[in-house]
């Protein structure tokens, strides 16, 4: 075992990367991405929301953000409408067909989270979450 094997972070990052592979790859016959998804499961949340929002929500770069938005925007899933209120704010809207695509991403998420779970109790499922909100914290911090 190397010394990176000691590391939280080795593993985390390694986990990542492969819970993103999966994601994608359960997503790619819906011509979808999981960062597409993220931003969606957001509006899912509370539609209407801004760009600026959405990249604060996400840990996202405006670029980054922006780049998705065009994207799902070209696929039909949301519209930008100016703010009723500042109109140099642009919100972002579910159209019809982005809101059908809820229940089929969170069946995904569901298979994702049974196969990522499995062999785990209860307890240590919220166990994990507990420390990993922790590292996040403390990676957060400045």
């Amino acid at each position: 075992m190397g010394i990176e094997e000691m590391w939280i972070g080795y593993w985390l990052k390694k986990s990542v990367r492969l819970l993103n592979k999966l994601h994608d790859n359960k997503l790619q016959k819906y011509d979808l991405t999981s960062s597409q998804v993220a931003v969606l499961q957001k509006l899912w949340g509370e539609d209407g929301k801004t760009q600026k929002q959405l990249q604060e929500n996400l840990e996202l770069t405006p670029a980054s953000v922006s780049g998705i938005l065009d994207t799902i925007a070209n696929k039909g899933f949301i519209i930008r409408k100016h703010d009723k209120i500042d109109c140099r704010i642009n919100r972002i809207y579910l159209t019809d067909e982005g809101v059908k695509l809820e229940k089929l991403c969170y069946r995904i998420i569901d298979e994702i989270e049974e196969q990522i779970s499995e062999g785990l109790t209860q307890d240590e499922i919220k166990i994990y979450i507990s420390w990993t909100k922790r590292i996040h914290k403390n990676i957060c911090r400045k």
